[in-house]
């Protein structure tokens, strides 16, 4: 069994998860900001296996979302993909207040999601540690997920794993759809996981 645990300012959560991909390690991914740690309770934290390849997103009975693929071969650069969906909302807790009468997700949840999906592709192949966001090259914005939009779909495509003693670092290109429309394109996320 995997452990699987997310830890977000002073509480974390933490699931076992059957996986035939990974030997038993622990995942632990820590959040930087207020958003980042509500989001990532929203939409990580609350992810359950279903079988190796598909996790649910659970919001109390309701599925909001799932990854929908994820696998060591195939994407890009032929080096692994992850791919997940949120559905929109419009009572996710971020329309609320970013902007007042003017509701947009914030780009940077949109990016830290690419972040923690190239932390969770890590772990999924077995890497143990704990996670943490290194950096990105660059990121473009040429839309916006509003209320109207029904899903947003992220596709991580690996560029490659690193492994040196005490670390494992990941590099990969990431995309975020709205409704099928590429909106988000960031080069070179790079994600960690520290076991020292």
């Amino acid at each position: 069994m995997n452990t699987v645990e997310f830890a977000c300012g002073a509480g974390s959560i933490s699931f076992d998860c059957a996986s035939s991909a990974a030997s038993a390690n622990s995942f632990v991914l820590s959040c930087c900001s207020e958003m980042s740690e509500l989001f990532a309770l929203i939409v990580l934290v609350s992810f359950s296996f279903c079988n190796e390849r598909t996790f649910n997103l659970k919001s109390g009975n309701k599925v909001t979302g799932e990854i929908i693929n994820i696998d060591d071969f195939s994407g890009h650069y032929k080096k692994g993909s992850i791919e997940a969906i949120l559905n929109i909302d419009p009572d996710l807790w971020f329309f609320k207040y970013h902007f007042k009468e003017d509701p947009v997700m914030p780009g940077c949840l949109g990016l830290d999601a690419m972040w923690q999906l190239v932390g969770f592709f890590l772990a999924w192949t077995g890497e143990p540690g704990k996670g943490r966001a290194l950096g990105v090259n660059s990121v473009k914005f040429t839309g916006e997920v509003l209320t109207n939009v029904k899903i947003a779909r992220y596709q991580v495509d690996m560029k490659r794993i690193l492994n040196k003693e005490g670390a494992t670092v990941g590099l990969a290109n990431g995309s975020l759809y709205a409704d099928g429309k590429i909106i988000y394109e960031a080069e070179n996320l790079k994600v960690g996981l520290f076991t020292t």
